[in-house]
């Protein structure tokens, strides 16, 4: 383990990103008429995104399902060839007309495409499985279809990072409380100090990391808080912090890195984090 805390310390990200990367992806997405799963405008999103990741240099797989008389899809992209996997999600449907849903959940696509796109070009030690679900918003449909339907046995998945809303990063709370968090994310909070108040475990249906941890996969919920534009029209691109979408990306990244340098699974890691429910 100190030779993690030395090389998380010690390397920067590989490919740095800038803010305008994940502004263009927020800024397309949210013109798909609300992308509302099953819609012509979620499919026009799906299309986008696989359009992107082949053009990264990634070889998409799409996942269709259908629900509730439609017909929608997940998008699966793996960077690695090894035997088990870190999983990276967020998913990229809406409530419909009105809701462009860039923080919910344009924020947390563009993070996935350009987490994909950086491990592309320098891959971690252990496989990573890129996954962009629909119908989450209709209550995690896409995540629990694709656990009862993964590309490998599910036990070979060994950790799930959920992107749900990370456009609006804010200074870090700096409350005073303490934790006996794992020794594995320590210098990540040294590093990067508002990382405690964004990296949260759900024990409810929050979001598509619960469908994996019903399924006994580790998994954390990487999210900067609900806001008075949540689920409504006025959830634009303009509200977005790209500084902070940036910032976030940057620990993804490095908790991935971390990740697969280190035996799996560890319960350890997310024991003590804090749990969190909506509160709208």
């Amino acid at each position: 383990m100190r030779f993690l805390l030395a090389f998380l310390l010690l390397v920067t990200p590989a490919f740095a990103q800038k803010p305008a990367d994940f502004r263009g992806h927020v800024e397309k997405l949210a013109t798909f008429d609300g992308r509302k799963a099953g819609t012509t405008g979620c499919e026009n999103a799906a299309k986008y995104l696989e359009g992107t990741l082949t053009k990264y240099g990634l070889k998409v797989t799409s996942q269709s399902f259908e629900y509730g008389g439609y017909t929608t899809r997940n998008l699966i992209a793996t960077v690695g060839k090894g035997p088990d996997y870190l999983v990276v999600g967020a998913h990229y449907d809406g409530q419909g007309p009105n809701h462009p849903g860039a923080d919910d959940n344009a924020s947390g696509t563009a993070g996935v495409l350009e987490l994909a796109r950086v491990f592309k070009r320098m891959p971690a030690w252990r496989s990573v499985v890129f996954i962009l679900f629909s119908a989450e918003e209709d209550g995690l449909i896409g995540s629990q279809f694709y656990v009862e339907h993964p590309i490998t046995d599910i036990k070979k998945h060994l950790f799930m990072v959920n992107l749900d809303m990370i456009g609006h990063l804010s200074a870090p709370k700096l409350d005073g409380k303490k934790g006996d968090f794992a020794e594995l994310l320590l210098p990540l909070y040294a590093r990067y100090p508002f990382a405690r108040d964004i990296t949260l475990q759900t024990l409810n249906d929050d979001s598509d990391n619960y469908s994996f941890r019903k399924k006994g996969v580790q998994a954390v919920f990487i999210h900067t808080g609900v806001h008075n534009r949540y689920h409504t029209p006025k959830d634009t691109p303009d509200s977005v912090n790209y500084d902070g979408l940036v910032k976030v990306h940057q620990y993804v990244e490095d908790l991935i890195r971390a990740l697969s340098v280190v035996n799996l699974p560890d319960k350890s890691i997310t024991k003590n984090l804090e749990t969190y429910k909506y509160v709208p």
